[in-house]
């Protein structure tokens, strides 16, 4: 299952399921995982990214 391919898809999905929901620091986790979902990228057509 582990590959090298998959070495960042499997941090990410640590860092978003390690996540305490109740804790009082999640707000700022969520904003300095803004990359993920930025206006940049929302304008990206799917030519670009794939």
């Amino acid at each position: 299952f582990a590959s090298p391919s998959t070495k960042e898809l499997g941090l990410l999905a640590v860092r978003l399921f390690g996540i305490c929901v109740n804790a009082a620091s999640v707000e700022r986790l969520w904003s300095s995982m803004g990359f993920l979902q930025t206006n940049r990228r929302c304008c990206l057509k799917a030519d670009v990214i794939y």
